[in-house]
């Protein structure tokens, strides 16, 4: 009798879930390191990506939890390892536990490193806008992705649509960006809706298929524009005149030189310019590899104190870059004027294939037309096909939008208690 105890216990001890939030902040600054990999040592199939605000939450089973160590790794940042025993008391049944992580940055911040001015770091960002066309991009190529979308209230999410797309794509710079042959396909996709209710011309507005591929084409992707300046270039969209720069902070990286710049609209030539005309507040911060001239990361904040921003991190394949992960988040209170909304779209991108032959044999889905809806795609959900396909999200779909919502709508007060709580030290 005590042994069929015995192995009931250990059988409902191993079947617990255990569910570890938290935020990676920088540990100079305390600001969110977003987009960090959050993955078990011994098994790094099992890991999240931290969100635009620094914030991730992973679910582990009780072997994981007690005898697992997670890592924390983000470019230009010093890996840390956690031993979750050592690190986290006894879990209380059916309570997440708090783990705030702190990453020592690898860039050597202001001052100690060779300074550009403002005229030298403007003579280097031409460099890079002209090295677009050479840096990205392939003769034709086709990428791969897993894309998450949602629109959601502060109180649940309305809708969450997730696929696995393939761009087909054609050489940045080869000719101006609205006449590039650029296709979205949809290999697999499913959407749920959620319990809160908008209004109808909202979610028919965001149920465009082309929101699908904004991470990529649009407002996730800067580049795709060959500029370097913002989103959409609305001042001086030929040049840099109208901007100021600032480096932040140097990084050596084998034989290459990343530098860490940040630029914002000049204030003063703007109001000379354009008087009584709206500035635009975006801020910019860009990761420049000097070696190259390629942009690695590009982050914009289009309003300092709302979580409305742009991120976009590239990878090196066969000496060009492409996208590797981009979102765009955006907070909508005041335009609708009834209640708080977050629009969300995330692409992580898994595969990049330049070979001819490869990509003539690649099978290709539905492709996406525009402002059509996304229901009219009809693509049948394949149950198998997702079973353990959730790259990116571990938790059930309602608990994972609540808490990033939390973190998105209480921006100062989350990120005050994550410093006050931080366990890491």
């Amino acid at each position: 009798m005590r042994l069929i105890l015995l192995l009931l216990l250990c059988h409902t001890t191993l079947g617990a879930q255990y569910r570890i939030e938290g935020y990676v902040l920088d540990d100079v600054s305390g600001e969110p390191v977003p987009f960090a990999s959050v993955f078990l040592e011994d098994d790094q199939s099992k890991g999240v990506l931290t969100n635009e605000l620094g914030a991730f939450a992973i679910t582990l089973d009780s072997t994981e939890r007690y005898a697992g160590t997670l890592v924390f790794t983000s470019i230009a940042y010093e890996n840390q390892f956690v031993r979750l025993t050592n690190a986290l008391p006894a879990p209380t049944a059916g309570q997440p536990q708090q783990l705030n992580i702190r990453l020592a940055t690898q860039f050597v911040d202001l001052p100690g490193v060779t300074v550009l001015s403002d005229l030298g770091l403007r003579s280097l960002m031409h460099r890079v806008q002209e090295r677009i066309p050479a840096n990205y991009g392939h003769d034709e190529y086709l990428i791969k992705a897993y894309h998450r979308s949602y629109f959601a209230t502060n109180q649940g999410f309305a809708q969450l649509n997730e696929a696995y797309l393939t761009f087909q794509d054609e050489p940045y710079g080869d000719k101006p960006y609205r006449d590039r042959d650029t296709r979205t396909y949809v290999d697999q996709m499913r959407v749920k809706q959620g319990t809160e209710e908008v209004p109808a011309h909202i979610r028919k507005f965001f149920d465009q298929q082309q929101f699908m591929s904004i991470g990529y084409n649009w407002f996730g992707n800067p580049l795709y524009y060959q500029k370097i300046t913002e989103f959409i270039p609305m001042v001086d969209p030929e040049g840099l005149s109208h901007l100021t720069f600032r480096q932040t902070g140097e990084y050596l990286s084998g034989t290459d030189t990343l530098l860490r710049i940040r630029y914002e609209v000049d204030s003063i030539m703007h109001e000379r310019e354009h008087p009584g005309r709206y500035r635009p507040s975006y801020i910019t911060e860009v990761v420049v590899n000097k070696t190259d001239y390629a942009v690695l990361e590009i982050s914009i904040r289009l309003h300092e104190d709302e979580p409305t921003a742009i991120y976009t991190a590239y990878q090196k394949v066969d000496g060009k870059y492409y996208p590797q992960r981009s979102s765009f988040s955006w907070s909508m209170d005041e335009d609708y004027y009834e209640f708080p909304r977050i629009f969300n779209t995330f692409l992580y991108f898994t595969e990049v294939i330049t070979d001819p032959r490869e990509m003539k044999r690649y099978k290709r889905g539905k492709r996406l037309q525009g402002k059509e809806p996304m229901s009219s795609l009809r693509i049948r959900h394949d149950p198998d096909f997702w079973q353990g396909e959730e790259r990116l999200l571990q938790l059930p779909v309602e608990e994972t939008l609540k808490f990033e919502m939390r973190n998105l709508l209480d921006l100062p007060e989350a990120r005050q208690d994550s410093i006050s709580r931080d366990s890491s030290k």
